[in-house]
């Protein structure tokens, strides 16, 4: 697999329930690590009802992972927020330059998410992001 063949793109809500089997492992194995404030299904019905979205990663025609965005919105910035991310061969500056686009796109001036020591770690050295108080976070 070759991660500049990686192609982010956006589910509609209204496909969400078509796409989620493929995604919902990915989606699992990020709530795994985090601390509980959304289960796999709760997360379905937010990016059905448009709350969130969902983006997937596609490679050579096969879907390799998902994220979940978020957008929270201060009197300064508009912050879009990786509320979950999981698949192979995502964290890399490709293709987290193709989610800040579209987040850029959306009104976003910042880029954040939610990871532990060793995730931040590597939203750091692969991305770009700067460690803030565990959470990482990107202008755009």
């Amino acid at each position: 697999m070759n991660v500049i063949n990686n192609i982010v793109q956006v589910v509609a809500p209204e496909h969400v329930h078509q796409v989620w089997p493929k995604v919902q492992a990915y989606i699992e194995s990020s709530i795994a690590t985090g601390v509980n404030d959304c289960t796999a299904e709760q997360f379905r019905a937010l990016c059905a009802k448009g709350m969130v979205t969902l983006l997937v990663i596609v490679n050579e025609g096969n879907i390799i992972g998902s994220t979940i965005i978020e957008f929270s919105t201060t009197p300064n910035s508009r912050i879009a927020i990786v509320t979950a991310l999981g698949g192979r061969g995502l964290m890399n500056e490709h293709t987290i330059n193709q989610v800040a686009d579209w987040c850029r796109a959306n009104g976003a001036t910042k880029f954040r998410a939610w990871a532990l020591e060793s995730q931040a770690r590597l939203y750091k050295q692969k991305a770009g992001f700067t460690v803030s108080r565990y959470v990482v976070e990107k202008n755009l």
